[in-house]
């Protein structure tokens, strides 16, 4: 009753429409049931007790009922149809807006094809119940009534004992229901599951194809496919049962009336036409209760969307603004995490005692192994998750109480796995700013050394890049989200691995813009390739979650038996033979004291080399 009465709020609305299609379809049906009786005085009234006056009338309104049928009908239908489009409409956009304020935990808990299940096929699952089959089931309902109490006028004796006939389909719907329910509660579950899986595979055709993987990716597409198979005929033997039940409960009750019929006219005289409208009327009742049985299952199925759509609009968000936020125009660039412990479980913690002081402008470099921890501090900083002790601040405020569209506005991201859309070059350029104008666009591509490459497409910055910007190489698509990044003009750069999958051209291309973009900015470097951050402010090492040294390169690579020693060796030598890793230390050394060396210094090197 929850999910229904949450459900309410899409019909307020359209309520005014809905009782105007109800009243139309009760017209309808009344008009529809109109030539048994018209049949009854016809063959009673005119051809048998010969009151020819009323043959006129008769044909008249036979003649007039199909036409008031016609029009009624054409104009239900199509205000039946505008409804259901609007309330489709309505549910889609109040989903998409709540997936839209709900926090990254929720996306990482809940695959893309689950989501987009409920969005799709369960929203038009009720659209089909509140338009098609309500209006099926007012139909019916007007009709029972209105055929129930025709044959109480025509013989109330007789339609007495046709009542008795109408508790058998409530039992009958009682015994199925569970069971229906049920079965289509495992069917959709299982539809999420597939749905999931298929999103997936289909996103990374590559991946299949160059392991080699398309039949054995076939196989499982087959058992999942023909469990869900097996699900579905469990339900579909339900639903047929259940309505065959109700049509031999029809068959019953038809045969039953037939008998009486016979029975009134010879014991009691009653009229050919009486017999045969009450008989007619009989059949509008009983035909009702077999779409009845349908309906039901339908509603069943229906109220298992609605509650998978309530299931999705009932999550909170976890991350939302405080009551008075804090609002920011423009960040200095002040960052500092003090004392931040976080754990995307309660009581297992990925960072421990997180404690920096990052000046304006700082370029700071993130380095450590794999799950070490470097992005889950990007994450914080963006405000995907909070922190579960401590707290991060931005120029002396804590982010929790700033704003969240200001928090982000002033936070540019670029990530090594590059999300780009199906849309025009210009267009994802300007994804974060929609209001650039085209010369910003350029602007920022020239920044991001990759004007000439748009100039040389098809249709320059109007061409559309492909799904996922295939069209695009791996460089392109780093030097395009670095613009897209740039034109936000953020206070705070984040590089998450910007440069660790490209080749040695195209990371020559992405330094030299990032080196350009980063001026200026309080800049968060991530990067496996050390190579990429030696010129950094700090370099902060994570271990397991924690900060175990901090430092400029030169500083932290004199130091003996460090971590950041050994990452360096690791890259710089490992792949090399052992009598070369003095040399290539050596070597590193050398080049990192190039680096560290005043730009005035290595000028003179260089005129005295």
């Amino acid at each position: 009753m929850g999910n229904f009465r949450m459900f309410i709020q899409f019909l307020r609305p359209l309520r005014g429409k809905l009782i105007l299609c109800l009243l139309l379809t009760v017209m309808l049906t009344a008009l529809s049931l109109t030539p048994p009786i018209l049949l009854k005085f016809l063959a009673d009234d005119v051809m048998t007790d010969g009151q020819w006056n009323m043959l006129l009338v008769v044909i008249a309104v036979m003649m007039a009922v199909p036409v008031g049928r016609g029009l009624v009908s054409a104009v239900t239908t199509w205000l039946v149809h505008l409804v259901g489009q609007k309330l489709i409409f309505d549910m889609r956009l109040h989903i998409y807006r709540h997936l839209q304020s709900l926090s990254m935990r929720f996306f990482n808990q809940m695959s893309t094809g689950a989501i987009m299940q409920r969005v799709m096929s369960d929203v038009n699952a009720v659209r089909s119940a509140v338009t098609t089959q309500t209006i099926s089931l007012v139909t019916d309902a007007a009709a029972c009534v209105f055929a129930l109490s025709m044959c109480f006028w025509l013989n109330w004796r007789m339609a007495l004992l046709v009542t008795f006939v109408l508790p058998l389909y409530v039992i009958n719907y009682r015994y199925f229901v569970r069971r229906i329910r049920d079965a289509n509660i495992a069917y959709r579950s299982k539809m999420d599951d597939i749905c999931g899986t298929l999103q997936e595979r289909l996103s990374a055709p590559a991946m299949v194809k160059s392991f080699s993987r398309e039949h054995a990716e076939t196989q499982q597409f087959i058992e999942d496919t023909r469990e869900t198979y097996n699900i579905a005929k469990g339900a579909v033997t339900y639903r047929t049962s259940f309505t065959a039940a109700s049509s031999l409960i029809s068959g019953i009750g038809s045969t039953f009336v037939y008998f009486l019929g016979c029975y009134m006219i010879v014991r009691t005289g009653m009229g050919y036409g009486s017999v045969i409208a009450f008989m007619s009327y009989t059949a509008a009742l009983f035909t009702p209760a077999i779409h009845f049985s349908e309906m039901f299952n339908m509603f069943e199925q229906v109220k298992v969307s609605l509650d998978r759509i309530a299931e999705l609009l009932t999550v909170r968000a976890e991350i939302t603004d405080v009551e008075n936020p804090v609002h920011v125009k423009r960040f200095d660039g002040h960052v500092t995490f003090e004392n931040v412990d976080f754990g995307y479980n309660p009581g297992e913690l990925i960072l421990h005692d997180v404690n920096l002081d990052i000046k304006p402008g700082m370029q700071v470099a993130l380095v450590g192994h794999t799950g070490s921890g470097k992005t889950t501090v990007a994450s914080l900083l963006f405000r995907f998750y909070d922190v579960t002790s401590g707290r991060i601040t931005i120029d002396g405020t804590d982010i929790r109480n700033i704003r969240l569209a200001d928090l982000r506005r002033n936070l540019g991201v670029v990530m090594q796995d590059t999300l780009l859309f199906n849309i025009s070059v210009r267009d994802n350029i300007r994804y974060g700013r929609p209001g650039a104008s085209d010369d910003e666009v350029v602007e920022v591509a020239r920044l991001a050394e990759i004007h000439s490459h748009v100039e040389s497409l098809p249709d320059g910055y109007d061409t559309l890049i492909g799904p996922g910007g295939v069209k695009l190489s791996a460089g392109q698509s780093q030097r395009l989200a670095i613009a897209r990044a740039v034109l936000t003009d953020p206070a705070i750069l984040v590089l998450d691995e910007a440069t660790s999958a490209l080749d040695t051209e195209s990371e020559r291309l992405i330094q030299t813009a990032l080196k350009r973009v980063m001026a200026g900015r309080t800049s968060f470097v991530i990067a496996h390739r050390l190579s990429t951050i030696v010129s950094a402010d700090l370099i902060v090492v994570v271990h397991k979650g924690r900060i175990i040294e901090t430092g400029r390169h030169i500083d932290l690579l004199r130091k003996k038996g460090g971590h950041y020693r050994e990452l360096c060796m690791e890259q710089f030598a490992a792949l090399m033979p052992v009598a070369h890793k003095t040399q290539v230390t050596a070597g590193a050394h050398a080049n990192t004291a190039r680096a560290n060396q005043p730009e005035a210094e290595r000028a003179r090197v260089r005129q005295t080399g």
